[in-house]
């Protein structure tokens, strides 16, 4: 009997302990003391490799339907071929103002195609139900205005030659704007505010992408596919966890900011203790996780902290409390790779909690902050951030 009390005890006090790390916050990015100067990580963070695209799956239509992938490339398929039963999709809810980016090259002289989109419930029967279009015809690039292709400026298209096309579509105003950007060359405005196709403008969401071309297949590809959320002024942008797709998640600023950049916003969190940051990085870099992150603002269980090359550090003191607004403020110069935080409780004192802190050691290759991201440690929804303001900054302190 008294063998099993002992070993009873043992196996209570295994399991608290195994408890108590479960509910800790989750590893890579968080810390569970409350140091001035956070010790090493005892193991160096590496950026994962790529995951493959998930095998095609047939949905109830028969429809085949692929998620899209920024690293694969995606060939056109003929109009007289069944495109419209090759669906790729780009997941649902993407509502509100919507950035998309890729690469469009003409494999044929005298190319006739282009790339079009559709709502994520949208059962697209022909032509009539896509919203949003950027074609290759006649030579030159045009976009769909309502009932009519239409072009602001001249983008002469060559055979073999990569084209970067950004959109920026407004879902709820039910209008996009399109820049072309030829290898090597210009940057140019083709469509400003035009209309979604008129048999297609009651699309709320960016769901599914067709690659078309009229004579037959393989005539137009595109690659490095990308699309973000923009920032919307006065939006709340909630977390997702570090479990939870996270990295799939970007918000994009509008530009590439370079040279000496003020960031502010504010931040507040739901629950305690809480584990998660507000992260910023590049445009360009293809994110997989923690290590691309250049610098961030992180809630460490119940203070405030930064990165520090290979630490987490923080120079104040400021504590954390539940559904609390703090403004924070951070000063990046891109061209030397350090930042600087400030942190302000409300009616509190402005504390500065880092100061010329090196941009994390795997990513101060960054050159510009064009994306951000809301990480929680565990589950979504815990941490947000709104009222966002980024501008260019010389000489701001």
């Amino acid at each position: 009997m008294k063998l099993l009390k002992k070993l009873g005890i043992y196996v209570l006090l295994l399991a608290m302990t195994l408890t108590m790390v479960a509910c800790g916050p989750s590893g890579g990015e968080t810390t569970t003391t409350k140091p001035t100067t956070a010790a090493p990580t005892t193991a160096k963070p590496t950026t994962a490799a790529p995951t493959t695209t998930p095998e095609p799956t047939t949905s109830e239509s028969g429809a085949m339907e692929i998620p899209v992938d920024n690293l694969t490339t995606y060939m056109s398929i003929g109009e007289q071929n069944p495109w419209k039963d090759t669906v790729y999709t780009l997941g649902e809810g993407n509502t509100g103002k919507q950035y998309v980016k890729f690469n469009l090259t003409p494999l044929v002289d005298g190319i006739d195609g282009g790339v079009h989109f559709a709502g994520f419930g949208k059962e697209v029967a022909g032509f009539a139900d896509l919203a949003i279009a950027v074609r290759m015809a006649q030579g030159v690039f045009d976009a769909r205005n309502g009932d009519v292709f239409d072009k602001l400026a001249e983008v002469p298209v060559v055979t073999n030659t990569a084209y970067l096309v950004e959109i920026m579509a407004d879902m709820d105003a039910k209008t996009y704007t399109v820049y072309i950007t030829p290898d090597g060359g210009e940057k140019t405005l083709i469509a400003e505010n035009y209309a979604f196709r008129t048999t297609a403008n009651d699309t709320a969401d960016l769901g599914k992408v067709f690659f078309i071309s009229a004579a037959a297949n393989d005539e137009l590809q595109a690659d490095s596919f990308t699309r973000m959320a923009m920032y919307t002024e006065g939006k709340e942008y909630w977390s997702y966890g570090e479990n939870y797709g996270w990295q799939q998640h970007p918000i994009y600023l509008g530009r590439a900011y370079t040279g000496i950049v003020k960031i502010e916003f504010d931040m507040y969190t739901n629950v305690m203790p809480v584990g998660g940051s507000v992260s910023f990085t590049n445009i360009d870099r293809e994110l997989y996780n923690f290590p691309d992150l250049c610098m961030l603002c992180r809630m460490n269980y119940t203070f405030y902290d930064a990165r520090n090359g290979d630490n987490f550090e923080t120079l104040g003191d400021v504590p954390l409390a539940t559904d609390t607004v703090y403004h924070c403020e951070i000063l990046a110069d891109m061209d030397a790779k350090t930042h600087s935080m400030w942190v302000t409780p409300p009616g509190g004192e402005r504390t500065l909690i880092a100061e010329d802190y090196a941009f994390r050691t795997t990513a101060n290759d960054a050159a510009d902050i064009g994306k951000v991201y809301v990480i929680s440690a565990h589950a979504s929804d815990q941490i947000c951030m709104k009222n966002l303001k980024i501008e260019d900054a010389q000489g701001s302190n």
